[in-house]
């Protein structure tokens, strides 16, 4: 039976280390105490309170009970020194955590850091290519400077041209004016000569050609002075582009002019609205001259070919 008893108090101290001391020895015995009977291992009967009875003396039983307090002064003993192993181990994780914050904000301040110190590198490449910038801009604002020149000199060279076909619609018109009179004398004198009979003259087949001819020439004179019309109309509209061309040119140098002298920072051709000058279109203001030039030549060829027409059929008259 002692045995018994000294099984169920290795199993309380079991019980007492998980349960955290909240057990009591009485269930603890009585429970163990009514298994073993159940089994039928021991003979003695345990009571309801879990108290067991045997036919030992008191001083067994006194015995048994010391050696139950030494037990539990041991665990006790043990609890308390588990405990202060927890509270070291506590101490030790907590300075282990505190080293880990602290290793945790020089991590984010050297993050933060990072951050300004990649924008102060920013800014210095920022810088240089400022300077690169600004040079280009100098560069760019001198070549829109000879550009201006260059247009500026095509403009009067346009102007000059239109005068020269003014001029020369008015010669054109006059020299028509004369041929038209000379044909109306010639006409009148090879009537009067020819046959005095107007009926005659009238059915008479050289003057139908001649009128034929005459009509001819008269339509010719119209093509030619429609021609130099629509030529002179596209001068004055190149005239107008070249003009515009001229203010929008200098609306950008002024714009380039107030970015140097302000400083400002630099933004993007396309934000600027900055944009080189068009080779496409100074090559078609110059073949639109050159057309000019052909339109020209060309209204001049024609009348010139319609005039000697015209000096043969008086030649032949005559």
């Amino acid at each position: 039976m002692i045995e018994y008893v000294w099984n169920n108090v290795n199993n309380f101290q079991r019980i007492w280390l998980i349960d955290g001391g909240k057990s009591i020895i009485t269930k603890h015995v009585r429970f163990s105490s009514c298994k073993h009977f159940a089994e039928g291992k021991c003979s003695s009967r345990p009571l309801s309170y879990g108290v067991v009875h045997h036919n030992n003396n008191n001083n067994s039983s006194s015995k048994r009970k010391k050696k139950q307090l030494l037990e539990l002064k041991v665990a006790n003993y043990n609890l308390d020194s588990a405990l202060l192993k927890s509270s070291e181990e506590c101490k030790i994780l907590r300075n282990e955590n505190q080293k880990l914050r602290a290793i945790g904000q020089q991590q984010q301040q050297q993050l933060q850091h990072k951050p300004i110190q990649s924008f102060i590198e920013s800014l210095s490449v920022h810088e240089s290519d400022f300077i690169q910038t600004s040079q280009m801009l100098k560069h760019e604002i001198m070549m829109l400077q000879s550009q201006l020149s260059e247009s500026i000199e095509k403009n009067q060279s346009l102007i000059e041209s239109n005068q020269i076909l003014s001029s020369t619609n008015e010669s054109l018109q006059s020299k028509i004016c004369e041929l038209s009179m000379r044909k109306e004398i010639v006409k009148h004198d090879q009537l009067i000569q020819t046959d005095p009979i107007a009926e005659d003259v009238e059915c008479s087949p050289d003057l139908i050609k001649a009128r034929a001819e005459i009509d001819i020439l008269r339509m010719q004179i119209n093509d030619s002075i429609n021609e130099h019309k629509i030529s002179e109309k596209r001068g004055l509209k190149l005239i107008k582009e070249l003009k515009k061309q001229l203010n929008t040119e200098r609306n950008r140098v002024d714009k380039l002019q107030n970015l140097l002298r302000t400083g400002g920072q630099y933004q993007s051709d396309e934000k600027l609205n900055i944009e080189p000058l068009n080779q496409e279109d100074n090559s078609s203001g110059s073949w639109c001259h050159m057309g000019i030039g052909g339109s020209r030549t060309g209204s001049d060829s024609a009348t010139n070919k319609s005039f000697p027409s015209d000096l043969n059929d008086l030649e032949l008259i005559n």
